[in-house]
């Protein structure tokens, strides 16, 4: 017996979820792209997830103090990272962020661009829009100095 045939006999495999290859493309970095594969499964620790977990923990937001840390409200709805996100899809001269209430839902509109290099780039700046918002997340949790909206886009993306 060889060994895919083991492999494939214990493996539980489940189809592939529809926007997997906006998350795995031939431009990805693998660093951001394991931060928005981790977003697009709901696992990043946002403190509502970690609240649904049991864990006593204030479920506020860090970056713009206006409701509850979800994921959702992380990448598309809060005032931080929207004036980010707004000012990335004018340097690109693209306008597909309005009317995307999910990070999913974004995602899918900028995968599903009929332009390649238009698509290519609006998915690789997602990639790159997550990993660093997380991180500044991450960072004020920690008590790092923090960083203003717009030193975020001129800094990292011009």
């Amino acid at each position: 017996m060889r060994t895919w045939h083991i492999w494939n006999s214990i493996r539980f495999k489940l189809p592939k979820v529809p926007w997997h290859q906006f998350v795995w493309h031939k431009l990805n970095i693998t660093r951001y792209a394991h931060c928005e594969w981790l977003a697009c499964h709901g696992r990043l620790s946002t403190f509502h997830r970690l609240a649904l977990f049991g864990i006593d923990i204030m479920p506020h937001y860090l970056l713009c103090a206006g409701g509850i840390e979800t994921l959702d409200h992380l990448l598309v709805s809060c005032l931080y990272s929207s004036f980010i996100l707004h000012k990335l899809v004018n340097m690109v001269h693209d306008t597909s962020t309005a009317g995307f209430p999910t990070w999913l839902g974004l995602l899918t509109a900028w995968g599903n661009n009929g332009i390649a290099i238009h698509r290519n780039l609006l998915l690789l700046m997602a990639q790159i829009f997550c990993y660093h918002i997380w991180r500044e997340r991450n960072a004020r949790l920690h008590g790092k100095r923090l960083s203003r909206p717009e030193h975020f886009v001129r800094r990292d993306y011009h």
